[in-house]
């Protein structure tokens, strides 16, 4: 069963994967990145557990190591532009935050900077 997007009701919701990736986020215009793990990821954005809680729609740069590859010198990686969706505390820590961050930009760096763009907000630097 096909689960639909909740804003216009129109379009299918991309599939989520549980799957776990290591990343680094940062607010964008802050110099401390900050280590992570996804908890599910899909084609339009994550949800990971943060350090603090951030505000809806505070801009982020995310960068996701993805699995490494056999003959690879470094585990690939991709460098992503975001704003935060939501921010909720982690059941039983006071101090960790499920975050859910929609994806604005992103780009593979290792490959030529192809850079792709989804939907107006692609504006910022990337990481």
């Amino acid at each position: 069963m096909e689960r639909w997007n909740g804003r216009d009701g129109l379009h299918p919701r991309a599939p989520r994967f549980r799957i776990q990736l290591p990343l680094h986020y940062r607010a964008l215009g802050q110099t401390d990145w900050h280590s992570s793990e996804t908890r599910d990821i899909r084609t339009s954005g994550a949800l990971f557990d943060a350090e603090e809680a951030l505000a809806p729609n505070t801009p982020l740069a995310i960068t996701l190591i993805l699995r490494w590859a056999p003959g690879a010198n470094a585990p690939p990686e991709v460098s992503c532009l975001a704003h935060v969706v939501r921010s909720t505390p982690c059941e039983g820590s006071k101090n960790r935050y499920a975050l859910a961050a929609r994806f604005s930009d992103y780009d593979f760096p290792a490959n030529g900077r192809q850079r792709q763009t989804q939907g107006a907000g692609g504006k910022g630097e990337m990481p």
